[in-house]
């Protein structure tokens, strides 16, 4: 299908009011080096839409740079997120992120809600005011080969409930789980939900 690109949103709590792109239904976005700047989000994605980015930018986002809903997928490789509220926010939706770098977020870098899934590949992380990935519950995440440092609290928070795998990380610096000063935050997490 043909992407259905609109500067505004249906009246909807749960979504910025003014995402500078918005996709939806069966729509596809595909977006390549391009720059998203401030405005009540980046990109929202709602409802079986295909987001793919390649190499793109997204600065002060309010709310989030990326949102994806409602069984929408978005496949974002090479891209930066700086100062955005959260770089990345996934409601009962899917992803993948690979070799990307997440700076300077003012909420929690990446959060899960709900049954999201995701793939968190060769990503850093650099200072966020709370987590570097907050998980629910029910979300699934993997979190492959990243570095994730700087983080008021957790590089990643993962309740009970929640599953998630842990594959060759770095952990530094991060408040509530700094691996030099209490035990390395990858086999916290991994007895924790006994996956060592």
């Amino acid at each position: 299908g043909h992407a259905t690109v609109s500067a505004f949103l249906a009246a909807n709590a749960a979504v910025p009011s003014v995402p500078l792109v918005s996709v939806s239904g069966q729509g596809q976005l595909s977006m390549r080096e391009s720059c998203c700047v401030g405005g009540g989000g980046g990109i929202v994605a709602l409802g079986h839409a295909q987001v793919r980015l390649n190499h793109c930018t997204f600065r002060r986002c309010s709310f989030s740079g990326i949102y994806i809903k409602d069984a929408a997928f978005a496949s974002i490789m090479g891209s930066s997120f700086v100062d955005c509220d959260t770089a990345l926010r996934v409601r009962d939706a899917a992803f993948s992120m690979e070799m990307c770098e997440l700076r300077d977020s003012r909420r929690d870098a990446v959060v899960l809600h709900g049954p999201a899934k995701g793939i968190l590949a060769k990503t850093k992380i650099n200072g966020s005011e709370d987590n570097g990935a907050l998980m629910s519950p029910s979300s699934e995440l993997v979190v492959s080969h990243c570095v994730i440092r700087g983080c008021r609290k957790h590089g990643v928070y993962a309740p009970i409930g929640a599953d998630f795998a842990l594959i060759g990380c770095s952990f530094e610096d991060n408040i509530l789980g700094d691996s030099s000063r209490s035990p390395p935050l990858e086999s916290a997490l991994a007895a924790r939900h006994n996956l060592a």
